[in-house]
């Protein structure tokens, strides 16, 4: 029997998913130490304002970037399970058509032993062939 071909790699999908949570944790916690920095900075005026909200701004682009990321990992672990099991569902019509192939094998086998039976008639094969010449007329019958 020869393997079915999978549908994917349910293994190498996983991992690339636990790969995509990690950079997604790498992501989402960049900012925090530069925004903390920034937060215990006294800073006054206009320009302190600024800052403060663009430090916000980084670090929520931050939180969305990790969020897309997490929410691509669980479609890819999800993803995942269902190439396992269309995996599964390959190899079992796979080992049903070698089972019906085998049975079927059997049934020739057996068809094959079985003596032939002197009870049932069987014409000969009519010999036609298109290359083979027509057979003569019968002759005319004798006139009394």
């Amino acid at each position: 029997m020869t393997d079915p071909i999978p549908a994917g790699d349910p293994e190498a999908m996983r991992a690339t998913a636990r790969a995509l949570l990690a950079q997604a944790d790498g992501i989402g916690l960049a900012p925090e130490g530069a925004v903390a920095g920034l937060e215990a900075l006294v800073l006054e005026g206009p320009a302190a304002m600024r800052l403060r909200m663009a430090s916000g701004e980084v670090r929520r682009q931050a939180q969305q970037a990790a969020a897309e990321l997490e929410a691509v990992a669980a479609a890819l672990q999800a993803d995942a399970a269902r190439v396992e099991q269309m995996n599964e569902e390959l190899r079992l019509a796979a080992v049903q058509a070698a089972a019906t192939a085998a049975q079927s094998g059997q049934t020739a086998q057996a068809a094959a032993a079985q003596p032939a039976r002197p009870d049932i008639v069987r014409d000969p094969p009519i010999a036609s062939s298109p290359t083979a010449p027509p057979a003569a007329p019968d002759p005319p019958a004798p006139q009394p």
